[in-house]
C-alpha cells in the first residue's frame, strides 16, 4: 500500500513538472494579430477548429453508442447518443459562427 501511494505522488509529481514546462514555454510566444484585426483571428481559430472539435466528439459517440449495443447496456447507448448529439451541437455553433460574426 505504501509503494502505490509513492508511485501515485511521483507520476502526480511528473504530470505536475510537465504541465508546469509547457506553461512556462507557451508564455514565451509572441502573438501578432493580422494588421489589428484580432477577431479575424479569433474567428479563423474557431471556425477552424471547434468543427473538427464536434466531429471528434461525434466519433466518441458514435463508438460509446456501438460499445453499448455490443454490451447490450441501454445507460451506455443513451450516454452513446447524448454524446453524439452534444458533439453535433458544437459542430453547429462553430458554423454559426461563420455565418453571423463573418
Amino acid at each position: 500500500m505504501r509503494n502505490s501511494k509513492k508511485k501515485a505522488i511521483t507520476i502526480k509529481t511528473a504530470v505536475s513538472l510537465i504541465l508546469m514546462i509547457i506553461f512556462i514555454q507557451a508564455m514565451s510566444i509572441i502573438a501578432f494579430a493580422d494588421d489589428g484585426d484580432a477577431w479575424s483571428v479569433v474567428s479563423g481559430f474557431i471556425s477552424t477548429w471547434i468543427p473538427r472539435l464536434g466531429g471528434a466528439i461525434i466519433i466518441i459517440g458514435l463508438i460509446m453508442f456501438g460499445m453499448g449495443w455490443q454490451r447490450d447496456d441501454p445507460d451506455g447507448r443513451t450516454r452513446g447518443i447524448q454524446v453524439t448529439i452534444g458533439g453535433a451541437i458544437v459542430a453547429a455553433v462553430a458554423g454559426l459562427v461563420e455565418i453571423f460574426m463573418a
